[in-house]
């Protein structure tokens, strides 16, 4: 009776133990499987957002490197260049050139067309320019420069001699200003300007006319006559 006792009491110890030992090895596999679950689980999200971030960001930094330094450096480069050169270029030569000319007219007091000949009696027609300073300048048609010292004897720049043409219509080269009047009984009368003298306009036979501003004339004689 002892020995079996003793059997049944070693039997339950050795139950006992087995199951201690099976539970203990069981909660040790789920300890072991939900932490390597865990770890495997972790490392996905830990690698998911890694990878994420890691695309994300490549994607990010590549859309800002070639829109933003590529397209901007592009756009802001290409287009300011053109529309500052080519506004300021344009805009700033037409300006300066306009001032330019209008500065150089506005320097001229007055211009005239006068009639040089030279020993041979050939006639040339030469415009004298004389600016505000009284300086003046002479040239003909072909740009030929003229100078003089007393505006009756000229040379050219070949070393050519020419006098100033003074006849009964021109008056150191300068052609006479001249007008054709009537009279009362419609006879015309052809009057010039004079260089000396009480009167400023003479016909041909000497007599001295007025121009009055309005359209008609009077002569010495007190004779009227309208232009």
């Amino acid at each position: 009776m002892k020995m079996k006792l003793v059997k049944m009491i070693a039997l339950m110890a050795a139950v006992t133990l087995s199951g201690c030992s099976a539970g203990t090895l069981e909660n040790t596999g789920n300890s072991a499987s939900d932490s390597a679950a865990n770890i495997v689980s972790s490392n996905k999200k830990a690698s998911s957002s890694t990878k994420g971030s890691n695309t994300v960001s490549s994607i990010g930094t590549a859309g800002n490197t070639a829109s933003g330094a590529a397209g901007n450096t592009a756009n802001s480069t290409a287009g300011n260049t053109t529309a500052s050169t080519a506004g300021n270029a344009t805009a700033g030569t037409t300006s300066n050139t306009t001032t330019a000319t209008t500065d150089a007219t506005s320097d001229i007091l007055s211009t005239t067309t006068i009639t040089l000949y030279d020993s041979d009696g050939n006639t040339v027609s030469v415009e004298r320019t004389i600016y505000k300073n009284y300086d003046c300048e002479y040239v003909d048609a072909g740009g030929m420069e003229y100078s003089t010292d007393d505006d009756v004897y000229f040379t050219d720049e070949n070393g050519k001699t020419y006098q100033s043409l003074n006849d009964s219509t021109h008056y150191f080269g300068a052609e006479l200003e001249q007008h054709v009047l009537q009279d009362a009984n419609g006879n015309g009368v052809t009057v010039t300007e004079t260089t000396n003298g009480d009167y400023y306009y003479m016909d041909d036979n000497g007599t001295g006319y007025i121009d009055n501003g309005d359209g008609t004339w009077t002569d010495e004689n007190g004779n009227s006559y309208t232009e």
